[in-house]
């Protein structure tokens, strides 16, 4: 299995920029625009890293 990655990224094109990098390196990316869901989300689902607003 391949590992999680959470991109909690309020700007839509640096948080695509960031995913695209990560999946060509296979890892599965979610994307999160909103802190509070970002919070919710991790506190549900397993990720190996959260990369928080850059």
């Amino acid at each position: 299995m391949n590992p999680r990655i959470l991109i909690v990224e309020d700007q839509e094109d640096i948080a695509s920029l960031i995913s695209l990098n990560l999946k060509i390196l296979n890892f599965e990316v979610d994307i999160i625009h909103d802190g509070q869901e970002g919070l919710s989300r991790g506190l549900q689902t397993p990720y190996d890293v959260i990369i928080l607003d850059i």
